[in-house]
């Protein structure tokens, strides 16, 4: 899509963990350089906390890449996991052949560990998700051969903060105390922000300065500091500029990324919220549309009116209260499609940001529709600045409204 326009040799925000853009931070280059250490020293078990998307996945696949070659790694979640099946998945896990009987499965396990020990190599385990997992499982863990003190076989744990949690109740003492290693990975600061966007816009071969100050400000405040939401609002900003052949991304795409996208399900996709705290408005209960031959007074969407200008997150003048009434006005009970935003100025014509939300349903293809197209949180729209014609149309629309309540 864009890659060519913003002369990048790949995309600089993909939403895949890939260790070559791991980002040089504090914290994550502290946490790799002693997982790398607790395996070389054989010191048992180690915890990785943080919340979705912090960037633990990426973590270790870079610490994979600094590990010999010789060394069986083995992946597998939580989610692989059901009561009682923890022997099984371990087989699957360093893809050994597998056996639904979890006698058979620790026995075959059992061997396969004896077997990295006769050979002088070692083994580690990495279970993501790890919060998931039921006490059970944590009595299955420690039983595992070759886990004591200098033994083949390494352990580590990734999770949400739940897993801290978990691992600090007296129920789990004897497995804390096989802990070696626990790091938690918090979300970044603004300057850190800054320095990540930088860091990957540098990586993938484009400008380092493609977002100007006021963006990154932006998608800080948005993102909450967490790496797979900062990667989101970047991607889609830079599909948007593309779009709008902007050769640099300033806050005003941000926010229209944030509007069109509908920035509550944006985030909540991603598996978390932000941390903007401006308290939003409750969101209203979608009403349905009557048939189009049936509605009346429907607001003109980029036929020679003057689109409304706004931002997120700062109060609304009447002009615009009055437009946002009259596009949720003409919703008639009984339809469940949401009606249409507000247009944004932004200086182009409005059917520029159609291109972008075409361009990037093509590139995310079924399932990115299928997320776009969800039931919209409720998004403050404010509007400043705005010119006569603006707010004249506004007038009339809600006229127009009014006269079709009154039929």
């Amino acid at each position: 899509m864009y890659e060519r326009f913003y002369a990048f040799r790949e995309r600089p925000f993909s939403l895949l963990p890939d260790p070559d853009f791991l980002f040089p931070g504090v914290h994550h280059c502290e946490a790799l350089d002693k997982l790398q250490a607790a395996v070389a020293d054989r010191s048992g078990f180690c915890v990785i906390t943080g919340e979705v998307g912090a960037g633990k996945t990426t973590l270790v696949r870079a610490l994979l890449y600094r590990l010999d070659d010789d060394i069986a790694v083995g992946l597998m979640s939580h989610t692989s996991v059901v009561s009682g099946s923890l022997p099984e998945a371990l087989l699957g896990a360093f893809e050994l052949p597998p056996t639904s009987d979890p006698a058979e499965a620790r026995q075959a396990f059992g061997a396969f560990v004896a077997g990295l020990e006769r050979d002088g190599r070692e083994g580690l385990l990495i279970l993501d998700e790890a919060q998931g997992l039921q006490p059970a499982d944590y009595e299955e863990l420690l039983q595992l051969p070759g886990t004591g003190p200098g033994g083949v076989l390494q352990l580590i744990l990734l999770g949400q903060p739940e897993l801290a949690t978990r691992l600090d109740e007296p129920a789990q003492a004897a497995f804390a105390r096989r802990v070696t290693f626990r790091h938690h990975l918090p979300a970044l600061d603004a300057d850190e922000t800054r320095a990540y966007i930088r860091h990957r816009l540098a990586r993938a071969g484009g400008s380092q300065d493609l977002f100007d100050d006021e963006a990154v400000r932006s998608i800080h405040r948005y993102s909450g500091g967490i790496p797979r939401l900062i990667n989101r609002l970047c991607d889609l900003a830079l599909v948007y500029g593309y779009a709008g052949k902007n050769t640099a991304i300033d806050a005003t795409v941000i926010e229209l990324v944030l509007r069109d996208q509908r920035a509550g399900s944006l985030l909540q996709a991603a598996g978390t919220q932000g941390v903007d705290d401006t308290p939003a408005p409750a969101a209203e209960t979608a009403r349905p549309r009557p048939p189009a031959h049936e509605r009346t007074g429907e607001a003109a969407q980029g036929q020679g009116a003057e689109p409304v200008t706004a931002t997120v997150g700062q109060p609304q003048p009447d002009a615009s209260g009055r437009a946002a009434e009259a596009a949720d006005a003409v919703q008639a009970p009984g339809d469940e499609t949401p009606a249409p935003a507000a247009p944004v100025a932004s200086g182009r014509a409005p059917g520029w940001r159609a291109a972008a939300v075409l361009v990037l349903l093509a590139g995310l293809g079924a399932a990115g529709a299928a997320w776009y197209w969800r039931p919209p949180a409720a998004v403050p729209a404010t509007a400043a600045g705005h010119d006569a014609a603006a707010g004249a149309e506004a007038s009339r629309t809600a006229e127009r409204v009014g006269q079709a309540e009154r039929e």
